[in-house]
C-alpha cells in the first residue's frame, strides 16, 4: 500500500502541485509587473522629480521642482495638520536642497524621496495630481477650489438671473444657505422673502454665515429720512446708483438691506445694476475710458458725523480696480 501510495503521489499529486505552483509565481510575477508598470518615479539632476502613472511611462508625466516638494512636504515634522500649515524653519531650510534617491510604492500609490538634508518625503499620488503643474489642471485648481466664477447681467435680464430663499431655509438648513451664498457669489443679488418684522434679521443672517464689519455707522444703521439730515442716505430725495463706502481700503464684500417698513407714498423701490457687467461693456466699446477709468487715482471721502462722533474717510483709488 505504501509503495503504491508513493506511486500515485509521484505520478499524480507531485506533478499537479509544481503545475499550480508554476500557475501562482508566474500570476505573482504578472502581478508584480503591473504593479510596477503602473507608478514610476525618477530625479532629473536632483533638480526635478518626475512622476508618472499609466502603462508607459512615457504617459501623464508630471513634473515637480524638487525645492518645492520639499517645501510642502505634509509629514508631521514638516506639516502642522491640525491648523493646515507648514511648520518649515526657513533659516535654516535649504532652498538647493535636491533629490538623492526616488523610490515608489505602488501598491500605496506613494513615491518616496531621500532628500541631500537628510529628510525623506512620502507622497500620494492623489497629493501630487491635484497639484501638478499642467496647464490643463492648474485652470481646473482655479475654477474648482475658489469660490464660482461670477457670471455678469444685464438690466433686462434682471428677473431671470435672480433667485428667490425663503428666511427660515436659509437659517435651518445648510443645503439652502449653501445655495444662497453661492447664487449670491456668482449674480451679486438675491431676495430673501418671508423674514420677521424684525430688527435682528439682518444680524440672524451675517452671524449664520460670520461676522459684521463695524464702520463709522456701526455694525447695523436704519436707513430712513431724517430731519437735519448729514447723509445723503437720510434725505426723503431719491438715492442715484452708487457703490457704498467706497472711502474704505476693505469694501463691503455683502451689503444685507432689509425692509422693515414701505413706504405708502410714491417711490421707494430700490435699483439695482450690476457694475462690472457696466466695466465690461465699457472695456469692449470704449477701450479709451475704461483705461483711463481703471489708472486714474480718485480721492474717495466721506466727512460727517453720526451718533456724536466726527470722522473723516479717505481712500485713493481708480473708479475701476
Amino acid at each position: 500500500i505504501v509503495k503504491r501510495c508513493a506511486s500515485f503521489y509521484k505520478k499524480m499529486i507531485a506533478p499537479a502541485f509544481c503545475a499550480l505552483t508554476r500557475v501562482a509565481r508566474n500570476s505573482v510575477s504578472h502581478l508584480q509587473k503591473i504593479v510596477r508598470r503602473h507608478l514610476c518615479a525618477s530625479a532629473v539632476e536632483g533638480k526635478y522629480v518626475l512622476v508618472q502613472r499609466h502603462k508607459s511611462c512615457d504617459n501623464e508625466t508630471m513634473k515637480f521642482p524638487s525645492v518645492w516638494l520639499r517645501d510642502n512636504c505634509y509629514c508631521e515634522q514638516c506639516f502642522h495638520q491640525s491648523s493646515k500649515s507648514r511648520r518649515i524653519d526657513w533659516d535654516r531650510f535649504d532652498t538647493e536642497v535636491v533629490a538623492l534617491d526616488v523610490q515608489v510604492d505602488s501598491v500605496a500609490e506613494q513615491v518616496v524621496i531621500k532628500w541631500s538634508d537628510q529628510h525623506t518625503s512620502t507622497y500620494d499620488l492623489k497629493w501630487l495630481r491635484e497639484r501638478e503643474f499642467s496647464d490643463e489642471r492648474r485652470q481646473q485648481y482655479l475654477n474648482g477650489f475658489y469660490r464660482p466664477k461670477p457670471k455678469h447681467w444685464a438690466g433686462q435680464q434682471f428677473k431671470q438671473i435672480t433667485e428667490t430663499f425663503k428666511f427660515q431655509d436659509v437659517m435651518q438648513t445648510d443645503d439652502a444657505l449653501q445655495q444662497w451664498l453661492e447664487a449670491l457669489a456668482v449674480r451679486g443679488v438675491v431676495i430673501i422673502e418671508d423674514a420677521p418684522l424684525d430688527k435682528t434679521v439682518v444680524r440672524q443672517l451675517a452671524d449664520r454665515v460670520g461676522f459684521i464689519r463695524r464702520t463709522t455707522y456701526g455694525e447695523e444703521f436704519i436707513v430712513q429720512a431724517k430731519p437735519g439730515a448729514k447723509n445723503y442716505a437720510y434725505l426723503s430725495d431719491p438715492l442715484p446708483l452708487h457703490t457704498d463706502l467706497p472711502y474704505y481700503e476693505y469694501k463691503p464684500s455683502v451689503n444685507i438691506l432689509h425692509c422693515v417698513v414701505q413706504s405708502q407714498s410714491v417711490g421707494g423701490s430700490n435699483l439695482l445694476v450690476d457694475g462690472f457687467h457696466i466695466a465690461d461693456r465699457l472695456r469692449d466699446e470704449h477701450p479709451t475710458y475704461y483705461r483711463i477709468l481703471t489708472e486714474t487715482p480718485v480721492d474717495w471721502n466721506d466727512i460727517g458725523s453720526e451718533d456724536g462722533r466726527s470722522f473723516h474717510n479717505i481712500w485713493r483709488a481708480p473708479v475701476i480696480w
